[in-house]
């Protein structure tokens, strides 16, 4: 069941308690199987902080999921966990801080279990 469950499943589960949600669905007549490749977004925000009540749902969710491709998005509506220079340099200093950021990454690849790859969206030139 692993490959058909959706990722609003996902989200009902890491809300919930650890208690087991069962959905039965019957079907007589086949007209074709489905082929689709189960896919998720995780998007930084702060339920999924290690301080968040929901943290260990979460994240113990996106493992039993075992989606087959899952991104990890820091976006900007929270941008202490998305960007690591907040504020401008100065001539003295930087204000560089991975603090946030880099558990929240951390976290998502223990629990993704997947191989994955950088590659760039962009030249640098």
């Amino acid at each position: 069941m692993a490959h058909t469950e959706f990722a609003w499943i996902f989200l009902l589960l890491a809300s919930t308690s650890t208690s087991t949600m069962v959905a039965n669905i019957g079907a007589k007549d086949f007209v074709r199987v489905s082929k689709t490749t189960t896919t998720l977004q995780v998007v930084v925000n702060p339920l999924i902080t290690r301080d968040s009540p929901i943290f260990s749902n979460v994240y113990e969710s996106l493992k039993n999921l075992s989606a087959d491709m899952t991104r990890f998005v820091p976006w900007f509506p929270y941008p202490q966990y998305a960007v690591a220079e907040l504020n401008p340099p100065t001539s003295k200093s930087a204000s560089w801080g991975f603090d946030l950021i880099d558990p929240l990454l951390e976290d998502f690849l223990k629990s993704s279990e997947v191989s994955f790859t950088c590659a760039p969206t962009h030249s640098a030139e």
